[in-house]
């Protein structure tokens, strides 16, 4: 009796732990609004007319576009290179956001680097390339311990910086 007591525990706990192992984000998340690194250009604007308004053009290979339903993001930059996405940005407006975004949403914090001075967080994840996609970096950045106000993806070439960070008017 003891014994059937014992394996019926021990598939419940293993039950519960598979189960809440399925809400943990598996790794960081891979797209902003639908935009993802690399992606093109066309794509990425029938994604941004549907969710966003254009507002203008930051020199030639920049975007920024005001979110329709600011409930998470009120703006969003989008760079280009080559007629693809190199990089995502999305603005939170912390007074106007119905959601706010957990660092812990993004992905497994234990995997980023942070950077933690006074009120600023920031953690960033190197993702690897994989069939089909490049390798690419995310950046959140929060002025809290709690949530992003800030959340970049960005193409990441090899042995550089992330694309974010080159000029856009070359």
């Amino acid at each position: 009796m003891r014994h059937r007591r014992l394996t019926a525990l021990f598939f419940i706990v293993l039950s519960l732990a598979a189960a809440g192992a399925c809400f943990l984000p598996q790794g960081p998340v891979i797209e902003i609004l639908g935009l993802r690194v690399g992606m093109e250009k066309a794509a990425a604007h029938t994604r941004l007319n549907e969710t966003s308004e254009f507002v203008r053009n930051e020199g030639r290979n920049q975007e920024i576009w005001k979110v329709k339903d600011a409930s998470r993001f009120a703006e969003v930059a989008v760079g280009y290179s080559e007629d693809k996405v190199r990089y995502v940005t999305g603005f939170v407006d912390k007074l106007q956001a119905k959601e706010l975004i957990p660092f812990s949403g993004i992905g497994d914090l234990r995997a980023a680097k942070a950077e933690v001075m006074g009120p600023h967080h920031r953690y960033i994840w190197d993702v690897p390339p994989t069939t089909g996609r490049d390798a690419y970096t995310i950046n959140v950045y929060g002025d809290n311990p709690e949530f992003v106000t800030i959340y970049t993806l960005a193409a990441k070439p090899e042995g550089g910086e992330a694309a974010e960070n080159e000029e856009d008017d070359d």
